[in-house]
């Protein structure tokens, strides 16, 4: 925890990347494909235990980035422990829709993108789509055009998200019109007013930038 208590020293707030890790983690033996792995288990509330007396100690919160396949221990963990959840805006999803501002649990950084991910305009415009088939990167030609329709119809939820009554108060008065005429969205208000207690942007979004 060295490393840990070194970063703390300087910051109030860090971010632990995929968290699941204190409580396990895929291991695949050299020369083996990812489906010949094994999990591998760490001893999840001894860890914790540390990472919550540093954190009292830096007075440094924790956000810990929840993304993908998370255990059950891990979501009862963190709360527990009061450590904060990772809430991207393009993954919250329910009942077929975006997330309203109101629907986001409070314990949380919400974020429209993260640092491994394409930029907001470079999602919009589906350039993170046509790099990938300039790499070869596609096994067909189907999957492909499944990505694609299913990036159109992300936006027409986004936009709805955006336009719907429940977001009126957390957007600009001209949020759609600048997101139809700049051919990407602007959903940062909805962060801004949305339950969480922390939210973030990246720069590359606030600049309008394609690549990270």
């Amino acid at each position: 925890m060295a490393l840990i208590r070194n970063n703390m020293r300087y910051y109030g707030a860090m971010r632990l990347d995929h968290v699941m890790s204190l409580f396990r983690l895929w291991w695949v033996a050299a020369g083996f494909s990812p489906t010949e792995g094994a999990y591998v288990h760490y001893p999840l509330q001894q860890l914790l235990t540390v990472l919550s007396l540093e954190s009292a100690r830096g007075a440094c919160l924790v956000v810990g980035e929840d993304l993908g396949v998370v255990p059950d221990e891990m979501r009862r963990a963190m709360p527990e422990c009061g450590l904060y959840h990772y809430k991207v805006l393009l993954f919250e999803k329910a009942a077929g829709r975006f997330r309203q501002p109101d629907e986001y649990v409070r314990d949380a950084l919400a974020t429209v993108t993260t640092h491994d991910m394409p930029t907001l305009r470079s999602y919009w415009e589906g350039r993170d789509i046509e790099l990938r088939r300039r790499l070869g990167l596609y096994p067909s030609a189907d999957i492909e055009g499944d990505v694609i329709r299913e990036r159109e119809h992300d936006r027409e939820l986004l936009l709805g998200a955006l336009a719907s009554p429940r977001a009126q108060t957390c957007a600009a008065g001209d949020a759609v019109r600048r997101i139809h005429r700049r051919a990407r969205a602007r959903p940062a208000s909805i962060l801004a007013r949305s339950a969480t207690a922390l939210a973030a942007l990246q720069i590359e979004d606030l600049l309008g930038e394609t690549l990270r």
